[in-house]
């Protein structure tokens, strides 16, 4: 009977140690609703503030508004350096970099199918006082190489002869 009372104690203070466990966590749960509560509360105090949360969202949408613009206008200056790139290398600029502080952007613009308004007039006038950034139109040699030399010594071959007996056979000649 004792060992019988014994196994029912043990199995007891388990349901016990987990009813505890239980308890702690809905108390805890009951706090973190009160917490809750009180946090709505305080939204709904601002939320009748309403002119300082109209400020707060005012003051983000023209922040918003502003770094729209700014990477707008980044945009265009990416899609304006592309078509001058482009331009040049169809121009056949042998630099590119070399080329780019005589072109003055402020009188370039966009246009809606990418070409930029005044490029070309640009380029063309770099190319007429500035040829040498560009490479010319003329024709190029055809590829041959000019051997100045033959291949080997120029000087002869390998007769033996000093230059002074070459010298008197020259003169015995005449």
């Amino acid at each position: 009977v004792d060992q019988v009372l014994a196994e029912n104690g043990k199995d007891i203070e388990k349901v016990e140690a987990k009813l505890n466990t239980a308890n702690d966590q809905i108390t805890s749960l009951q706090g973190q609703l009160e917490d809750r509560d009180g946090q709505l509360k305080d939204l709904k105090k601002s939320a009748g503030d309403n002119e300082e949360l109209k400020q707060q969202i005012a003051d983000l949408q023209k922040a918003n508004e502003d770094t729209k613009k700014n990477l707008e206008s980044q945009l265009q200056q990416t899609k304006v350096n592309s078509a001058i790139n482009l331009a040049l290398s169809g121009a056949k600029a042998r630099d590119a970099k070399a080329v780019m502080p005589f072109i003055n952007r402020d009188t370039l613009k966009l246009n809606e199918d990418g070409s930029v308004a005044g490029l070309k007039e640009q380029i063309e006038a770099v190319k007429k006082d500035k040829g040498f950034l560009f490479e010319s139109d003329e024709s190029k040699p055809d590829g041959k190489r000019i051997n100045v030399f033959q291949q080997g010594n120029p000087s002869g071959g390998e007769s033996g002869d000093s230059l002074v007996s070459k010298i008197a056979s020259r003169l015995t000649e005449k």
